[in-house]
């Protein structure tokens, strides 16, 4: 073995020392990393630098302690053994620092540092997806393979992935993983407030949601634009919260605030609210949201007829309207594409009628 050209301590949490062989023909000094402490002074589970663990008892030893990443004492700067740092065979000695400690029934410090990172695996649709891989198992060639932070483990006969986060990490982790860029596209990031409670306003949502595609996919269940982004719109436009567009609609429209219609256009927003800015949901892309919002524009158009008692009459279709900041009531894209559903209906209706009108003549014989 020779001895590496580096002179400097490792890059790491750990203590690091060298000790003094007297009688060594080859080196004098040579390179220790202390892992786990056992308890007595100056016993501890450690690694040489060809990364095998033993128990050492500094007082057997002259030791020259080192501080980390500076370069070793000049000294021994001809008259030292040390290799260069293995990050793999690092985490290995560790869990088996670890492991022997416990078996010597002392109880091995917390993780800290760069050892406080641990394997999981990372593929979402594994059912232990998230879960902590036991490091013997990343130790085995015949179960682990793995480049730099991710890799491969064989876990129940079957090969899945696994990633290597600090275990601080570990919650934002799973997040970035459920609303990271692969994620449904019906989901949001999710955004926090400072007490860490989830919440996004309006125009919060409206800077992520992403509008339909025109044309729809064709198992969209509804025909039209988007009711949805019209009215979240619109409720930014307003005033960027939910109560506060059901207070400006029932003061600008004229209906009674204790209405049956009134409740409903609050309980209505109240959904879509929850969906929005609690859930943190992508509202455009739901087709329950995309129901909730015609059902409100829909009251809109109902209360536009008569705000004293609203109309519903022939606004099966889910007709629509939104109030815009002087807060007039005007048609939106959803609203012209529901008048002419109304105009296509009314002249099939009025074709069906005139034609059991000529049937009837027929049957009763008169010209």
């Amino acid at each position: 073995m020779e001895a590496a050209s580096a002179m400097t301590a490792y890059d790491i949490p750990e203590t690091q020392v060298l000790l003094y062989f007297d009688g060594d023909p080859g080196h004098s000094w040579h390179h220790r990393v202390l892992l786990v402490p056992l308890g007595n002074a100056g016993r501890w589970v450690a690694t040489s630098t060809d990364w095998e663990t033993e128990v050492l008892d500094l007082m057997d030893h002259v030791v020259i302690p080192l501080s980390r990443n500076t370069v070793f004492p000049a000294r021994v700067a001809d008259d030292h053994y040390t290799r260069p740092l293995s990050n793999r065979a690092l985490d290995r000695v560790r869990a088996e620092a670890r492991a022997l400690a416990a078996a010597m029934g002392v109880a091995p410090p917390a993780a800290t540092g760069a050892d406080a990172a641990m394997w999981v695996l990372s593929d979402p649709a594994h059912e232990k997806f998230g879960e902590e891989v036991d490091e013997r198992l990343t130790f085995d060639p015949a179960r682990a393979l793995y480049r730099g932070s991710v890799g491969l483990i064989k876990i129940d006969d079957e090969w899945t992935v696994m990633e290597r986060v600090l275990r601080t990490d570990v919650v934002d982790w799973k997040a970035e993983k459920a609303a990271g860029p692969g994620r449904d596209a019906r989901v949001l990031p999710i955004s926090r407030e400072g007490q860490k409670t989830r919440f996004r306003t309006v125009r919060e949502a409206l800077r992520d949601v992403t509008p339909l595609t025109d044309p729809p996919a064709k198992d969209w269940p509804f025909r039209g634009p988007s009711a949805t982004m019209e009215l979240l719109t619109a409720v930014r436009a307003v005033s960027d919260d939910f109560a506060q567009f059901h207070e400006y609609f029932i003061r600008t429209s004229g209906l009674a605030s204790e209405h049956a219609a009134a409740i409903k256009h609050k309980d209505l927003l109240g959904v879509l609210m929850h969906l929005t800015c609690f859930d943190q949901l992508n509202v455009t892309q739901l087709a329950g949201a995309e129901a909730c919002s015609r059902y409100i524009l829909q009251i809109h158009a109902a209360v536009k007829r008569n705000p004293k008692a609203p109309d519903f009459k022939g606004l099966g279709v889910m007709t629509a309207s939104y109030l815009d900041a002087t807060g007039g009531i005007l048609t939106g894209g959803f609203a012209k594409f529901v008048a002419e559903e109304q105009k296509n209906e009314a002249f099939t209706l009025k074709q069906q009628r005139l034609y059991a009108e000529e049937a009837a003549k027929r049957q009763t014989g008169k010209p």
